[in-house]
Parts: structure tokens; sequence; C-alpha cells
């Protein structure tokens, strides 16, 4: 099965930050969302909002989140998540991704970026396809992190997903080559600016980011979806 995975936060926590506070509005995103979904992606099977119920902190949302693409993922399903604060604006199919490969789509023009990947080939985790068909070593390395304490630094979900992507490879060049091969954000077109960025009219998936503000967010959200 093809399963569409959006998680939406669900917390009495103030440790979130501030971006993630607003639960009523972080519920419409996610809302938003998944109807896009169920309007865009001909081939998903299944549309699931994954209400991630955290009291303490964003580590904690990400823990469960990342747990819960091994649980379906184990279960013989191709997943994709799509974050909350992102739309489907275009019409595509789970069959235009790797069958047997970890997929990001896009690069993210940061500053600040960890030492073990590089500005250069920094993927965006907003928009990830987990198949079934991905090598058994993601799974593997997906339950060590699971089981280990994860350091105190900006991220480390992120990190995560970029060296699991990157792990399949012979070296980093090649990765890339794979984003750029698909159309670096086409299936995850930040509104700001990265490089590499496609021209918004071949965009499939919009990202609009938290970090705008929620309410902000939905605001875009709604624009868009009308124009889709």
């Amino acid at each position: 099965m093809n399963i569409v995975l959006i998680p939406c936060i669900k917390s009495e926590s103030r440790n979130l930050g501030a971006n993630y506070e607003d639960f009523d509005s972080l519920s419409h995103a996610a809302i938003n969302t998944y109807f896009s979904a169920i309007k865009h992606i001909s081939d998903a099977d299944e549309v699931i909002v994954f209400h991630v119920k955290c009291s303490n902190s964003i580590q904690e949302v990400e823990r469960k989140i990342l747990s819960k693409m091994l649980e379906l993922n184990s279960k013989g399903n191709n997943v994709l998540l799509l974050e909350a604060d992102t739309l489907c604006v275009r019409d595509f199919d789970c069959s235009e991704f790797p069958r047997n490969k970890l997929q990001l789509f896009t690069l993210i023009g940061m500053s600040d970026f960890p030492e073990e990947i590089g500005k250069d080939y920094y993927l965006n985790s907003g928009v990830i396809w987990f198949p079934y068909k991905a090598s058994r070593k993601i799974r593997k390395s997906i339950s060590f992190f699971l089981s280990e304490p994860w350091p105190n630094r900006w991220a480390y979900y992120q990190l995560i997903w970029n060296l699991l992507y990157y792990g399949q490879f012979k070296n980093r060049d090649r990765g890339l080559s794979q984003v750029l091969g698909l159309g670096s954000g086409k299936f995850n077109w930040i509104i700001d600016d990265a490089p590499y960025k496609v021209d918004e009219s071949s965009s499939k998936i919009m990202h609009f980011f938290t970090s705008r503000g929620i309410k902000r967010v939905v605001e875009l959200q709604n624009i868009h979806k009308s124009n889709s």
C-alpha cells in the first residue's frame, strides 16, 4: 500500500517553540494537507493524519514520527511523509518516486548546517518517500537511532534523514544527482530561496515552513489550494 502520513502535533507543552503553540491552526494546516493529498495523489491507498501527543520537547515529537514511519514501512507499506505545513497543488503518482530508494526531494539553502552533510548537500525533510523495498539497512539504522538518546542539537531529526539518504550511495554526489534528476523542489517546493529550486509552476508539493508562523502557513495554504 501507498500510505501518506501527515503528522499533527497535540500537546500542552510550551517547550516546542512559539511556531508550534497554536494547535488549532496546526490542525487546520494538517487538514488542508490531508484534503490536498486526497485530491492530487491518485495512487494513495490511505491518507493518515497522525496526531502526535507530546509532553516535553520537539525531539519527542520527531522520535514519534520516526517510529511511526518505521512501523508502517515494516508492515510492507510505502510511506510518503508530508509535514502539516505542506500542500499538494498538482496531480502526481507515488509511482514517480524510486521503488527501492529512500528519497528526499530538495536542497535547502542554510548558513547553519550540519558539518556531517555540508551546505551543498543538505536536504530538507518536510517531504520524505520511504518505500518498503528500500534497503533493510535503513530500517535497522532507524531502530538504532530510536534506541539511542539524541544529542541536544538543532535539526537532529533532519540530519538523521540526510544520513540515511546519502548512506544509500557510494558518495554524496550520486545522491545529489538523484535529487536533481527528480527536479529539486518539484515535490517539495520551498517558498524561500533555495539552491536549484525549480520554477513554482512545475512544483507539485509546496512547503511553507512553520517558521513563518502557523497562522501564516494556513493563509498561504488557503491561497494556493484555491488555485490548484
